[in-house]
């Protein structure tokens, strides 16, 4: 099961390699979730809508990693203000 500490981690992780966006995903075959990170808006929405539509994998929530970590992790369920989430 993730917790906020991974999520912190992996947002933290993120920043530091200077990326932008962070999806959280869920491999619900192995029942593990992981981040996967992106530089660019258009590549964030490519791979998030790519991996919705795969049978084993589901979009669990959306980070902006340029924006308040702390309060993004405190919502239940967060999707990033992206436009099209």
């Amino acid at each position: 099961m993730t917790t906020k500490n991974d999520i912190m981690k992996w947002f933290d992780a993120g920043v530091q390699d200077n990326d932008k966006w962070m999806i959280v995903i869920a491999d619900t075959f192995s029942y593990e979730n992981y981040p996967s990170y992106f530089k660019t808006r258009d590549d964030m929405i490519e791979s998030r809508d790519n991996a919705d539509d795969e049978k084993m994998l589901r979009v669990m929530e959306v980070y902006d990693l340029t924006a308040n970590r702390d309060y993004q992790i405190s919502l239940p369920m967060c999707r990033a203000d992206v436009g099209t989430v």
